[in-house]
């Protein structure tokens, strides 16, 4: 999955410069983990797992203004 996520990284940056540039994500493309499962049978579970991203991106984002 790192393999994957470190092309996809790759291409876009290439083809969209301005992110790279940008900083919105203190360098990096993706959040470090990733979490695989079937839409609908446990909907509830993902959601709570997009939310707590949602907190963690937020904390780096104060984190990366603070400095």
């Amino acid at each position: 999955m790192g393999v994957l996520k470190g092309k996809i990284a790759l291409k876009m940056f290439s083809k969209f410069p301005y992110l790279r540039k940008n900083k919105l994500w203190g360098s990096h493309f993706w959040q470090r983990g990733y979490f695989v499962d079937t839409v609908g049978i446990n909907e509830e579970i993902i959601r709570r797992y997009v939310r707590h991203q949602e907190k963690v991106e937020k904390q780096s984002q104060l984190e990366i203004e603070l400095e």
